[in-house]
C-alpha cells in the first residue's frame, strides 16, 4: 500500500517528517532542550530513538531518561559522561526491562579513561514511568544519553 507523506519541512522549521498511522516520524531541533526523535512502528514493534540533551549531574541520583511502562517494555541506552577535569571520560551501554512492577538494568561495555568509573546508573519504576538515574562519584559531570525503546 502506498503512503503519501505530507508535512515534510525545514527552511527552518528545523527539520521534521511525519507520516504516522504506525509509520515514520523524524523530528529535529536546534534547541538543545528538544529531542531529536526518530519513530518507526512496523508490525506493532515500536522503536523510538532519541538523544537526550547534555546536562550536568552531581553526586545524587539524577533522572537522565524516562519511558512509559504502559507503552514500552524495554530500552537500550548509550550513556556518555564527561568528568569535570580534562581527560575524564566514560561510556557504557545500559539495558533496562520491567515487568510492570519492578525495573531491572544491566550496565555493560563500560569503559573509562580514569582510575575508576565517573559514576553509577540505577533504575526505578514508579507511577507508570521507568526512570534511568545517574549519580556521579564527584560533582561536575556532564552526561549525554541516547535511547532505543521497544513497545510492549
Amino acid at each position: 500500500t502506498a503512503q503519501t507523506i505530507s508535512g515534510l519541512s525545514s527552511t527552518n522549521g528545523f527539520v521534521s517528517g511525519t507520516a504516522e498511522n504506525a509509520g515514520f516520524r523524524f523530528t529535529a531541533s536546534t534547541i538543545e532542550a528538544n529531542k531529536t526523535v526518530l519513530n518507526i512502528e512496523p508490525n506493532n514493534g515500536y522503536v523510538q530513538r532519541y538523544p537526550i540533551a547534555n546536562t550536568s549531574v552531581g553526586t545524587s541520583p539524577t533522572v537522565v531518561a524516562t519511558f512509559s511502562a504502559t507503552a514500552f517494555r524495554s530500552a537500550k541506552y548509550l550513556v556518555q559522561v564527561v568528568g569535570p577535569s580534562a581527560g575524564q571520560f566514560e561510556t557504557s551501554e545500559v539495558l533496562v526491562i520491567h515487568d510492570g512492577t519492578t525495573a531491572t538494568r544491566t550496565q555493560y561495555n563500560r569503559i573509562y579513561t580514569t582510575a575508576s568509573p565517573l559514576g553509577a546508573v540505577t533504575v526505578s519504576l514508579a507511577a507508570g514511568t521507568v526512570s534511568l538515574y545517574y549519580a556521579g562519584a564527584n560533582s561536575g559531570n556532564k552526561k549525554k544519553v541516547m535511547g532505543d525503546l521497544l513497545a510492549i
